[in-house]
């Protein structure tokens, strides 16, 4: 904790040194944005408006770990909204050219399959000339 031990305010209060008012300051600027982001995030999340309503009213009996795991979950489901459409084009296109290689696959056993009858062929007809 920031607060110093040696004195007190008037009203009963510790008073701190500059380095720990610093550092009280630097925690309550952290505190605000992460509270200004965490707000945003749940405004444009895809969250029903009751949903949204309930988070805030918890928000302020939340602890630091809970409201950090909120964030990653909302900073997830905006980034899973947003690359959505772009994954779901990215699969399509896998789907494409898998479905184009399987054909050229297909297409190279059959060929292989045809050359092999005539080299097939080719070899029974020598033996047969052999045995004559």
């Amino acid at each position: 904790m920031f607060w110093s031990k040696k004195s007190k305010t008037s009203d009963d209060r510790p008073e701190l040194d500059s380095t720990e008012a610093q550092e009280l300051q630097k925690d309550v600027q952290a505190m605000a944005e992460t509270a200004a982001m965490l707000g945003e995030l749940l405004v444009k999340s895809g969250l029903k408006p009751e949903e949204k309503e309930a988070w805030f009213s918890l928000l302020p009996t939340m602890t630091e770990e809970q409201i950090i795991q909120l964030r990653d979950i909302l900073i997830q489901e905006r980034l899973g909204r947003a690359l959505y459409p772009e994954v779901k084009k990215l699969m399509e296109d896998i789907a494409d050219i898998n479905e184009k290689y399987d054909k050229k696959i297909l297409a190279a056993q059959e060929n292989e399959l045809l050359e092999l009858g005539q080299i097939e062929k080719q070899i029974k007809k020598l033996e047969q000339e052999q045995d004559k």
